[in-house]
């Protein structure tokens, strides 16, 4: 993420069909001192590709305009694939889609929230902006452990958790437990599933492989509807990943961690957890 003192970096995706579209939205980023990287800057005669890479990398944020003419441009995939890459991941940049029509996002970017451009377009791209503008004040590292706690427990309602609670000593070592309400086929009842939370802030290390197979041992001991979820604020080592995705096809994805670029994409969207948990950074910027 961008510091508070420097210009955000954009790295504006689309089809080439929504070129001036683009353009219009890369003035309004300018205007409110984002620096904005659009093809058309690549230098001529050189390798667009490498401009591209290299200009991906640099980036804070990936805005991708989406829209029917997606579906066709080559370009937009590979750069939601590069962005998804875990050397990219580990660069902290945010994705952020722009869906400028109606059509549904692809696959790949289900996960995200997008901006609904099409709907009072002007009022999306200042929602747009101040995404943008909450994100370069995010930085776990200037809050304590206690603090990133609380600020956890704050934002597990909007992932859907309800009945949230301290975990008891008798819970394992977590920090909470809570539900998750689970939505079944027609005609099948909602499940009401208990998560079982521990909560990690780390300056200068990462969580290590030994913590993701305590908590792979963990999960055997528990109820079969039971699910553990680790929520932290740095990235987890390639080593633990492998780890990680290994255990979920045994288990069936009962084990979910939320590393911390994918906390900052979500927190971005609620404004006012990022003023409350971050004023310091805030007041730097003032």
């Amino acid at each position: 993420m961008p510091s508070p003192t420097k210009k955000p970096k954009v790295f504006l995706s689309y089809a080439r069909a929504d070129s001036e579209i683009a353009n219009n939205v890369a003035k309004l980023l300018e205007r409110e001192a984002v620096d904005v990287w659009l093809e058309q800057k690549a230098t001529p005669g050189a390798n667009i590709s490498e401009q591209l890479d290299q200009a991906m990398a640099a980036s804070d944020f990936l805005v991708v305009l989406l829209s029917r003419h997606t579906s066709n441009s080559r370009l937009i995939k590979a750069d939601i694939a590069l962005a998804q890459a875990r050397a990219l991941k580990q660069r902290d940049i945010t994705l952020i889609p722009v869906l400028l029509d109606q059509t549904p996002p692809p696959q790949e970017l289900e996960q995200y929230l997008p901006i609904k451009a099409y709907n009072k377009p002007e009022q999306q791209i200042k929602l747009l902006i101040n995404i943008i503008k909450n994100a370069s004040l995010i930085d776990f590292s200037h809050i304590t452990p206690k603090t990133f706690e609380l600020l956890i427990e704050q934002l597990l309602p909007h992932f859907g958790f309800h009945d949230i609670k301290v975990a008891s000593p008798s819970d394992g070592g977590f920090d909470l437990r809570a539900y998750l309400t689970r939505h079944n086929p027609p005609g099948h009842p909602p499940t009401e599933e208990p998560w079982f939370i521990l909560i990690k802030h780390y300056r200068h290390v990462r969580p290590s492989l030994a913590l993701i197979r305590q908590m792979a041992a963990t999960l055997e001991h528990l109820p079969q509807d039971s699910h553990i979820a680790l929520i932290t604020s740095v990235e987890l080592t390639s080593i633990a990943n492998e780890w990680l995705e290994r255990i979920n096809t045994e288990s069936n994805e009962r084990l979910r961690v939320i590393e911390g670029t994918e906390l900052k994409r979500i927190l971005v969207a609620h404004e006012d957890l990022v003023r409350k948990f971050f004023p310091l950074t805030n007041k730097r910027k003032q």
